[in-house]
């Protein structure tokens, strides 16, 4: 599996839609397989799903996907950081005529309906910014990632519940805590499109606005960004989505340097060791030379050789599934 920097993935998608496979359609199969991963490890009919839409095209990923989701049967809300013109954009325009809820943020002041919205969601996409977000986030996205990403947080922790007190062995086992909202103790299931806003794709860094995933799918290729501390730690589980590229448009696109002068060893600016595909929502198959529509690549922990000199590593080991790893104080980044 090829690991691509930023401007690798840009001239990529750019030379697909010279090709004549346009960004809409990359977009429509793009914000697809977002659902279909969500649909795939929850059930989301008649479940709350909110869906926070930036500004650009991972917004527009996030629209397709509220779309689909609302399909299955989820209860899907829509909340904008800016206002979008039905007009010029067909994806919202979809959305519209689907009658699904759109809040704008601008008619929020005080982020009320927000902070509801968060408090009630099953499932939070995070489609506000992909590939093209400058660090250190500013304005009203960092205020909405901040307030959600608190609202997750204590909700998580208002889900765990303390020991109080110690029981002999042969008292009886107390049932377990009920599933509220079809999640565990209440906590909703965040999702990343293409990554948390705030990553940096090249670097790994992270905002300390940005919100952890418990899912990743990003399109095509993944990043070095998805393997670099301290942002590898924010995206729970890294699905790989095909969106329909034809690979015969990779190799030009990477020849492209890699950064800082680094010569670039062969057409891949990276691979990974190992990757597991699997079906959405079917099964799959375990050969990643096998990219297929509706297929997608689950990252697990194995080694990463960049396009340093002499194959050197300069990557850890990366792609946690757990929250363990999960940064601590990630530092905004100029």
């Amino acid at each position: 599996m090829k690991v691509v920097m930023v401007e690798q993935m840009r001239r990529i998608e750019a030379a697909s839609d010279a090709a004549g496979y346009s960004y809409a359609a990359m977009m429509e199969k793009a914000g697809r397989a977002v659902a279909e991963a969500i649909i795939a490890r929850r059930e989301v009919r008649d479940r709350r799903v909110l869906v926070l839409v930036g500004p650009g095209n991972n917004g527009g990923d996030g629209l397709v996907a509220a779309r689909y989701l609302a399909e299955a049967g989820a209860r899907v809300a829509c909340y904008l950081s800016r206002p979008r013109d039905p007009a010029e954009d067909e994806n919202f325009r979809l959305v519209q005529e689907r009658g699904l809820a759109i809040v704008l943020a601008s008619e929020d002041g005080k982020r009320d309906m927000l902070q509801q919205l968060a408090l009630e969601a099953n499932v939070v996409v995070d489609a506000l910014l992909g590939t093209g977000a400058r660090l250190p986030l500013r304005g009203t996205l960092a205020k909405m990632l901040s307030l959600v990403g608190r609202v997750l947080a204590a909700r998580r922790q208002a889900s765990r519940e303390p020991l109080t007190s110690l029981v002999a062995i042969s008292a009886p086992v107390p049932p377990p805590s009920p599933l509220v909202g079809g999640m565990q103790g209440g906590g909703a299931f965040a999702v990343a499109v293409d990554g948390p806003s705030g990553l940096d794709y090249n670097s790994g860094a992270l905002d300390g606005v940005a919100v952890s995933a418990d899912l990743t799918v990003t399109f095509a290729y993944p990043k070095p960004g998805h393997f670099r501390f301290p942002g590898a730690g924010a995206l729970g589980e890294l699905v790989v989505a095909d969106i329909g590229i034809d690979s015969a448009r990779v190799a030009s696109a990477a020849s492209a340097r890699c950064p800082r002068g680094h010569p670039r060893q062969s057409t891949d600016c990276g691979w990974l060791g190992q990757l597991h595909w699997s079906g959405l929502p079917g099964g799959g198959s375990s050969d990643p030379s096998r990219g297929r529509a509706g297929h997608a690549g689950v990252a697990h922990r194995y080694p990463y050789r960049s396009c340093s000199p002499a194959g050197r590593s300069d990557l850890p080991v990366a792609a946690p599934r757990t929250r363990e790893h999960r940064r601590q104080g990630s530092p905004r980044v100029g």
